[in-house]
């Protein structure tokens, strides 16, 4: 990424991205509106550190882990929500009920198939700060979902529809 920062114009950047990035990489630098410039970048970085951070007290592989809300979704322009985790399926059984609650670690996991295949395939997820987060596409699909389950998120957190 650094030759993208290197260059003199955005298109310049977008040019070099288109060759260098993934689809998923190509997705987030057309689509990320970064309407917090340094601060969202900010936030998405405190937010790896702490995803890095937890994953390692409890044994879980980093690798094996994908953040589906916060900050992520401030940078596609939708509503901004709880940090919420997937976490692959061999690595469940070392996540805490606090822990589920927190990161709301199940929340998503039923309104996204395939769980495991979001987190370890790189079309469905792009890698920031070493963490990775779920695509533009993968969040309009829970959204999508959440509609169809009676799940309503307010203010960022998932309620039970009145």
């Amino acid at each position: 990424t650094a030759a993208l920062h290197c260059t003199d114009t955005a298109s310049r950047a977008l040019d070099l991205g288109n060759l260098l990035l993934s689809d998923t990489g190509r997705s987030f630098l057309a689509n990320a509106k970064l309407l917090g410039g340094a601060e969202w970048l900010e936030r998405v970085e405190q937010t790896a550190d702490a995803v890095r951070g937890w994953a390692a007290e409890r044994g879980v592989v980093l690798e094996a882990v994908c953040v589906s809300g916060g900050a992520m979704r401030e940078a596609f322009g939708l509503p901004p929500s709880q940090v919420s985790l997937l976490v692959a399926a061999e690595f469940l059984a070392r996540v805490s009920n606090a822990d589920r609650r927190e990161w709301r670690i199940d929340a998503h996991s039923t309104r996204l198939a395939e769980a495991d295949d979001a987190i370890y395939d790189p079309e469905r997820h792009t890698l920031l700060y070493g963490v990775k987060f779920l695509s533009l596409d993968e969040l309009l699909q829970l959204d999508e979902r959440a509609e169809g389950t009676g799940v309503v998120v307010e203010d960022g957190e998932a309620a039970a529809e009145k």
